[in-house]
């Protein structure tokens, strides 16, 4: 559902103009803060401290997006080499059972050559 909504052109045009917002309206209020914070040293450092909190998650946010395409791709490439794995298994039984059968055969000959 994920990828139906990010290859849509208007989707991703409307997710992008709302990202722009939210950063334009957290630098205003990171601006206002910084003002009030400028008289007060503790809550300078809170403010700080708040920043590189939300830096970090940031950071954190996109490494999980990065882990979770890696994932996709993963899970992909598992499910390609089961049905791979499959169709060779099918192979070789059925070699298996065709080698088995001409085994037989040559048993049920070899038995008839000995009774005659």
């Amino acid at each position: 559902m994920r990828k139906l909504y990010e290859s849509n052109p208007d989707v991703k045009a409307l997710k992008e103009a709302v990202d722009a917002k939210e950063k334009e309206l957290a630098e205003a209020e990171a601006a206002r803060v910084s003002k009030i914070a400028e008289k007060d040293p503790d809550l300078k450092t809170l403010v700080d401290q708040q920043k590189a909190l939300q830096e970090k998650t940031r950071q954190d946010a996109a490494k999980i997006e990065e882990l979770r395409k890696q994932l996709h791709e993963l899970q992909k490439t598992t499910r390609e080499a089961d049905r791979e794995l499959k169709t060779l298994t099918n192979k070789v039984r059925a070699k298996m059972r065709a080698h088995l059968r001409d085994e037989d055969l040559k048993d049920l000959i070899e038995a008839r050559r000995q009774k005659e």
